[in-house]
């Protein structure tokens, strides 16, 4: 079964109690509504007495045990005509084994769910019984719907509860329908509404040409006095959820026999990370301070430019098997390794939250030199997440001297907002800055400028 959703909502604001009122004489077919407890597992006889003695106590209990508000006595059968109360089982999806449902046919359902908000509710008490507050038309189905709420009840017989209907307003059209409405508590949310199980119920016909049967609702949907706790700062809101059922020409499916087993998950980075200071197959190694690392010349080259030129350019060495690298530590070498063989970074765990942002900036300078783009990248983000005062100076001028502008924008940033300027002129870094980066203070001071102008 194919289904479709939509989503509308109604603000209606009673102003000295004049709202969207439509009275008894305006709407007729108010009288033609069932009676019916405001659950969704509700579900009622015909409208006539039932012939099985059993069916009358089975209802009797289900709805005792739902605590659902009582019914009058049974009424006799009646002609279909505007006049009597008619009763209906309550919503849920459509059973497909239904009898509506021919050969060659399949139910499509079209789902959709209305917001009723009425502002000013206080305003509706003393509207009268019988006078409704209407909502504002909304579409499901490829069909126009209305609801219709009445503060004092739809007749005399509810007059102590407030009625609710939904009325199919599509001319000249039937539609076949499950719906269910309750009212939402405001302070505590309820889930998402799903629809029962649908060998439980079935769906009504809407028919606007039929006053009988244009509009199906609830006349005892609930007290008035229950329905107070679920007013907040006087707003009262309804919830329609409808679904409308079509039939469809059954369209021959294709059957493919997939006789294709799922892949498995690629091995290409654990086959690279075992490689990551193994001796075999090693081609090259690198002397940093007294630590040796074996390494692979076409992995490096594949992942960094500076290797490709050193190792397969025009002026590459054949002999050279060991390189000694200057200015780096041996544990920022590894990461850097790290990284190309398994393109992510070392795990900083173990490091304090000084030694975590210093290792941070090593590495990223290390991926400058070796022209390891989103290796620079990740460093400037993770640099970005552990700015403070004590600092912000040494990572700007980092950042300016390798230019990595996202970072440079976040040091700046950082420095001008609530007021830390103060505590940043008292680092170490700052007085470094005004020596080597002039620049940047100008910088510094003109996007203050900016910010307390803005």
């Amino acid at each position: 079964m194919k289904e479709s959703t939509n989503q509308t909502v109604t603000w209606c604001r009673i102003n000295n109690g004049e709202g969207t009122a439509v009275s008894e004489s305006e709407k007729a077919t108010r009288n033609n509504k069932y009676r019916s407890p405001p659950s969704s597992t509700y579900k009622a006889e015909a409208p006539h007495e039932s012939s099985n003695p059993n069916s009358s106590n089975k209802t009797k209990q289900l709805t005792n045990r739902l605590a659902a508000p009582p019914s009058p006595p049974p009424e006799s059968p009646r002609p279909r005509s505007p006049s009597p109360l008619r009763q209906s089982n309550n919503v849920g999806i459509p059973d497909p084994t239904t009898d509506d449902v021919g050969v060659g046919l399949r139910p499509e359902t079209a789902q959709g769910m209305h917001l009723f908000k009425i502002d000013g509710y206080s305003l509706c008490r003393g509207l009268g019984v019988g006078k409704s507050i209407r909502s504002t038309t909304f579409r499901v189905g490829g069909h126009d719907w209305c609801v219709y709420f009445y503060p004092d009840g739809v007749n005399e017989d509810s007059k102590d509860y407030v009625s609710v209907f939904l009325e199919l307003k599509t001319q000249n059209a039937e539609a076949r329908a499950l719906h269910h409405m309750r009212v939402v508590d405001q302070a505590w949310p309820p889930p998402p509404f799903t629809w029962p199980i649908p060998s439980q119920y079935e769906p009504l016909v809407f028919n606007s040409t039929d006053n009988f049967a244009s509009s199906w609702g609830y006349t005892h949907f609930m007290r008035r006095t229950e329905l107070w706790s679920y007013i907040l700062e006087d707003t009262l809101i309804l919830e329609c959820n409808l679904a409308v059922i079509e039939l469809k020409d059954a369209q021959e499916a294709d059957v493919k026999v997939n006789f294709e087993a799922q892949a498995l998950p690629s091995e290409l980075v654990d086959n690279l990370s075992s490689l990551l200071e193994a001796t075999e197959g090693s081609d090259v190694s690198f002397k940093v301070k007294e630590e040796v690392f074996p390494a692979h010349k076409i992995i490096l080259a594949m992942r960094s430019p500076v290797f490709r030129v050193k190792f397969y350019g025009p002026m590459r060495d054949e002999n050279s098997r060991s390189i000694t690298v200057e200015d780096m530590q041996p544990a920022v070498f590894r990461g850097l390794l790290h990284f190309i063989y398994t393109d992510s970074l070392p795990p900083l765990d173990y490091l304090d939250d000084d030694e975590y942002e210093e290792m941070l900036r090593h590495l990223l300078v290390a991926a400058d030199r070796y022209a390891m783009e989103r290796m620079k990248y990740m460093c400037e983000i993770k640099l970005c997440e552990v700015l403070h005062t004590g600092t912000v100076a040494t990572t700007l001028a980092l950042a300016d001297q390798h230019h990595c502008s996202k970072l440079k924008d976040a040091c700046i940033g950082f420095i001008n907002s609530s007021n830390r300027m103060v505590g940043v002129m008292a680092s170490k870094g700052y007085e470094s800055l005004k020596r080597t980066c002039s620049s940047l203070i100008a910088d510094i001071l003109e996007k203050a400028a900016k910010t307390r102008r803005i």
